[in-house]
């Protein structure tokens, strides 16, 4: 039943690792797509409400989210320590 060779088995798998990375790149781009209309939806109702011009980049900008999810910005122990206080103040927490 199960006769195949090594080089078989390797061919096999990767047509399905090429499958299976297109599948992830097609739902990526269906959710950039989705986030996209959605922008725009989302700022014609607001434009309406707020009575001044929202642009759809104002809701969703992948290049800006790009730019943040690289930019690491790295704290001290004590920098972090008190950046936790305060949010525990805010919070009520403690």
């Amino acid at each position: 039943m199960w006769k195949l060779t090594p080089a078989e088995f390797i061919e096999l798998y990767e047509g399905w690792q090429w499958r299976e990375n297109r599948r992830v790149e097609e739902i990526k781009s269906m959710h950039e797509l989705r986030m996209r209309e959605y922008s725009v939806l989302g700022s014609w109702l607001l434009s309406a409400q707020v009575k001044k011009t929202v642009k759809p980049t104002d809701l969703y900008n992948p290049e800006r989210i790009n730019k943040l999810n690289t930019e690491k910005k790295t704290t001290t122990p004590e920098e972090s320590k008190k950046i936790l206080d305060k949010l525990e103040k805010q919070l009520g927490v403690k």
